[in-house]
């Protein structure tokens, strides 16, 4: 399963620190990304019973471009201006960091706006709203839990459906998602929609964190139509993005985790489930990441994600690339 279809499921990401891993959830890393250029490779192959070979289908590929420019104001990132990146529609757009104490307080987009609350040391809400809407109330909320000083759970709560409607807006999103790649029978969809449907706040699924010392090593998510589990691999570099909490939507594309961890992650392995006609259905899907670094940084990160249906001969894998640029 391509996980940029899950990326559209929310929003991209959002700087966040666990509070056993960084002072008062402070995003000030040693290594400060400058610039950041993407580039991708798609192959895709269909399996030859005669020769008993995978043979080469189709190719395609992006040039490395620039994707992203981070400005910064001594040791406190102001704004990252990202360059018309497929996620964005190719459109340019700014992200703009406000703090508190050194601790992000607010980021706002053009359409967007994030803000944070803490409760002493330990971060406790971040609430999204949506600016193209003339309303007070956020859309999306993200509870944060602890058990001692480390993040143990994160409930997600959405704004109720408003009237006329069967969900709200970002639950549409999901459930069309699940119906469409994943097979989620439509009456289980409805259901979910009706409950949804005239409330004033729902909670839209719990994620509950297990760690391996400074890392996440795995993640369950909790829905009302399913749940997934992700196990994460890690290398012992530094990871540049620790503690830095910039769209929490990142959770669904396997690495918007990373925002937790002391090192960057290796692989992934995620397993869905969900019921299917009165019985669980299950599905699993496996990233690869692989480095190359300088003084213990990553300056190059590929991605490799492969999917089809093995069984009936189709496969395509797909690798993304992020070079990265640090302030000297």
């Amino acid at each position: 399963m391509k996980s940029n279809i899950l990326c559209a499921v929310v929003l991209g990401a959002m700087c966040l620190t666990a509070a056993c891993t960084g002072k008062d959830w402070a995003y000030t890393p040693k290594g400060e990304i400058e610039k950041v250029y993407s580039s991708s490779e798609v192959v895709d192959e269909s399996y030859n019973p005669e020769t008993d070979r995978w043979e080469t289908v189709n190719t395609s590929s992006t040039p490395r471009t620039l994707t992203e420019t981070w400005h910064w104001d001594d040791n406190l990132l102001r704004s990252i201006v990202f360059n018309g990146e497929p996620s964005t529609s190719g459109q340019e757009r700014t992200a703009y960091f406000s703090y508190s104490q050194k601790r992000i307080s607010l980021v706002e987009t053009e359409d967007q706006r994030i803000v944070f609350t803490y409760s002493g040391r330990n971060l406790s809400k971040a609430e999204m709203f949506d600016k193209r809407h003339d309303s007070d109330r956020p859309f999306l909320s993200y509870y944060f839990k602890y058990d001692g000083k480390q993040l143990s759970r994160i409930e997600v709560m959405s704004s109720g459906a408003a009237k006329g409607q069967l969900a709200t807006p970002l639950q549409q999103r999901w459930l069309a998602y699940m119906h469409e790649a994943m097979g989620v029978p439509a009456t289980a969809v409805d259901n979910v929609c009706r409950k949804a449907a005239d409330t004033k706040e729902v909670i839209v699924e719990i994620m509950k964190l297990t760690w391996s010392g400074g890392n996440v090593s795995s993640m369950t998510i909790e829905r009302d139509y399913g749940s997934m589990k992700v196990d994460y691999t890690y290398d012992t570099k530094n990871n540049p993005y620790s503690h830095f909490l910039y769209t929490l939507g990142g959770f669904y594309t396997g690495e918007g985790i990373e925002f937790a961890n002391q090192n960057n992650i290796t692989k992934v392995v995620t397993t869905y489930k969900w019921e299917d006609m009165e019985e669980e259905a299950e599905e699993r899907t496996e990233d690869i990441y692989h480095y190359t670094y300088q003084n213990d940084w990553p300056v190059v990160k590929q991605r490799v994600q492969v999917y089809g249906d093995e069984e009936e001969g189709s496969r395509v894998t797909e690798r993304t690339f992020n070079y990265y640029e640090y302030d000297d």
